[in-house]
């Protein structure tokens, strides 16, 4: 920034400088001094466009985005029942139809058994599947099981090999799906590879921003440091419209601010280390320039616009430092405070900073302000509460009922008195608990299945299972206190990717461990209503009047870790699932019959619905979502990559909160 042009102590230091070095002032100031004004004067006018290619490229996603529901809407009008979820089979004369359930109906025994000390680790990659639900035509479809004499035996031992043509297209695919092992010894984890080539060309649009014309000498270092300052405010809109909950990226893109969380995250750590530039590069601009006319560092330091700079660059670098998964974890609740507080601090600071950073410190203010202001605040709503303990006595369920009366235009936008949609989640405070709590806002997934439109009344769960901090006063609170709560509701907030892509597919599998039932659950009832309203299910209801029964093709596999867990969902919910064609499939808890092979479990059950026809498996959409431990999703999500890399026809869609 042309921090020296205005008091003209930039020029006074270059032509000191350059005396006490024995240089002509009169013959070479205008060379040394012209070129870091030309450079000023080029950041002016080259890093505001920054933003435009930053506007560039969400108009791209956005037209993306609206041309594939186009394209999604146009399948399906034309899909029919032959591309539903469901296919009928229909008994013709002279033809016997064999319907088979395995004895085993709701549960899965693998053959080896693995220690579980970790909620975290639910699975093991080597261990077998055993039984499952089945429901099929035993004369037309390939088999889903081999056949055993005792029902614990492993199902699909050897593998089941999926017909199929693999392309080089495919092959693409499947790399983009695929998610790299962490980085070791730090053990980051990696986001898959096209979110990782995503986050790349952000960091290469920083890097090319950065050193686009820009001279890299000790005597031009201005430049750079200039250059450095203004690309941080430039990103300051950028970075948070990504933070904000209510941004319209969400209708644009189809992606809500949890799905961009981690370019949020990136793009904090590129404005760290571009505050690290500016301010370092400062200190060289005072060492070369301002020391040998004889200012002091004190000097230095002490005027107006270095100590609002220094305590806004501590303040982004404090707010980093506390955004940390390691911090996050042991202090969530100082992790919230501080990332308000110093937010709100460092705005007005790089305002008064410099005259330059105002227009980007007011956009990133608009947003903040219009974010936790207005949305949020209107959004939130007081609603009575009643609190279960459950089975394992470490988890509670949080419910609360209303009716679904016509609401006036703002409640619809405002609040989620209007009811939710499936793996939408609100931020929960609970101001009795403590008054530390009073302030506190703690992210949940709506475990009930979101109403429907013809419903008279709204039915929200919320499963909270105890952590610490609020989880574990909450939980206590239940247990000891009381079980009627009043709280505080803010949202809700989330996207429709995974119902989205669930809808667009012919076979659709839903994998859970533990609490991501709550994302499960509810994604399978709206999966269900949807196709009870449209006019699949009304074809299908004619079938069965003529003695048919549909063939499933949907499958939820739940991963519990103890048996007490089962209760996070009804009996009840589960055999209403069944009594859909849903396929329900529940391992035995891996605490004590060790880690069921999920993966092999998502690839068995497709190729127990896929045929031998190649060409024809390639033509099948695949829909894949999991929701559970990070090494769970990982391991589903690259097992669908060598499905994709087999020239399958399969997308998948991890939903995980992550700050």
């Amino acid at each position: 920034m042309e921090l020296g042009f205005k008091h003209g102590w930039l020029q006074k230091g270059v032509e000191g400088t350059d005396m006490q070095n024995g240089i002509n002032v009169l013959a070479q100031k205008q060379t040394r001094f012209e070129i870091i004004k030309e450079g000023s004067n080029f950041n002016k006018d080259f890093i505001p466009t920054y933003n435009i290619v930053i506007v560039l490229v969400i108009s791209t996603f956005a037209v993306s985005r609206w041309l594939g529901k186009l394209k999604q809407a146009w399948r399906a009008r034309g899909k029919k029942s032959q591309y539903s979820p469901f296919q009928s089979i229909s008994k013709t004369a002279g033809e016997e139809t064999h319907i088979t359930r395995s004895s085993s109906a709701s549960t899965i025994h693998n053959s080896s058994f693995v220690e579980d000390g970790d909620d975290n680790d639910l699975f093991d990659n080597t261990s077998a599947a055993s039984s499952a639900v089945t429901l099929r035509d035993e004369s037309t479809m390939k088999p889903f099981q081999a056949d055993f004499e005792d029902e614990h035996a492993a199902l699909l031992e050897k593998h089941q090999k999926i017909a199929s043509k693999p392309t080089l297209l495919s092959h693409l695919r499947a790399l983009l799906i695929y998610q790299p092992r962490p980085l070791p010894v730090v053990n980051k984890v990696l986001p898959d590879n096209a979110t990782s080539i995503l986050v790349l060309l952000l960091v290469g649009l920083n890097i090319f921003y950065m050193f686009f014309r820009c001279p890299l000498t000790i005597d031009t270092i201005f430049v750079f440091s200039a250059r450095s300052g203004h690309l941080f405010v430039a990103n300051l809109p950028l970075l948070y419209f990504l933070g904000a909950k209510n941004q319209p990226l969400k209708f644009l893109t189809g992606y809500s601010y949890e799905s961009l969380n981690i370019f949020h995250r990136r793009l904090g750590e590129i404005e760290c280390i571009l505050a690290l530039l500016h301010s370092s590069t400062m200190f060289v601009v005072w060492y070369t320039v301002l020391r040998p006319i004889h200012w002091s560092l004190l000097f230095f330091m002490t005027r107006s616009l270095v100590v609002l700079g220094l305590i806004a660059f501590l303040s982004y670098e404090l707010l980093y430092l506390t955004s940390l998964g390691s911090f996050r974890q042991r202090w969530y609740e100082l992790f919230l405070a501080m990332h308000i507080v110093l937010q709100a601090v460092a705005l007005p600071l790089l305002w008064f900073h410099h005259h330059r950073s105002q227009p980007y410190v007011a956009v990133a203010f608009a947003i903040f302000a219009l974010d936790r202001l207005v949305f949020r605040i209107g959004k939130s709503r007081h609603i009575n509460a009643t609190m279960t303990v459950l089975e394992d006595e470490n988890t509670i369920m949080l419910s609360s009922t209303w009716s679904l009366s016509p609401m006036s235009l703002r409640r619809k936008l405002f609040g989620i008195k209007a009811g939710w949609k499936p793996t939408e989640h609100v931020f929960l405070t609970v101001p009795s608990l403590s008054h530390k709590h009073v302030i506190q806002a703690h992210p949940f997934t709506i475990a009930s299945s979101a109403p429907n439109p013809n419903d008279e009344q709204a039915h929200l769960r919320l499963l909270i299972r105890a952590h610490s901090g609020f989880t574990r006063d909450l939980v206590e609170h239940a247990k000891h206190k009381s079980d009627q709560v009043v709280i505080r509701v803010d949202g809700p907030y989330g996207s429709q990717h995974a119902l989205s892509l669930l809808l667009d597919s012919d076979l659709t599998v839903v994998v859970v461990g533990g609490s991501g039932i709550a994302v499960g659950y509810p994604l399978i009832t709206g999966l269900l209503a949807h196709h009870a309203q449209s006019k699949i299910e009304e074809d299908l209801e004619g079938d069965a009047a003529k003695g048919s029964i549909p063939d499933v093709r949907i499958c939820l596999i739940w991963a519990v870790r103890e048996e007490s867990h089962k209760s996070w969902l009804s009996h009840t919910q589960i055999e209403k699932m069944r009594s859909q064609g849903v396929n329900v499939i529940v391992p035995p808890p891996s605490k004590t019959n060790g880690r069921p092979d999920i993966p092999q479990m998502v690839e068995s059950w497709i190729a127990g619905r896929l045929g031998d026809d190649a060409a024809v498996n390639g033509k099948e959409r695949i829909g894949v979502v999991c929701s559970g431990p990070e090494g769970m999703n990982t391991a589903v999500r690259n097992r669908c990559a060598a499905m994709a890399a087999q020239g399958l026809d399969i997308k998948i869609e991890v939903e995980k909160y992550g700050w």
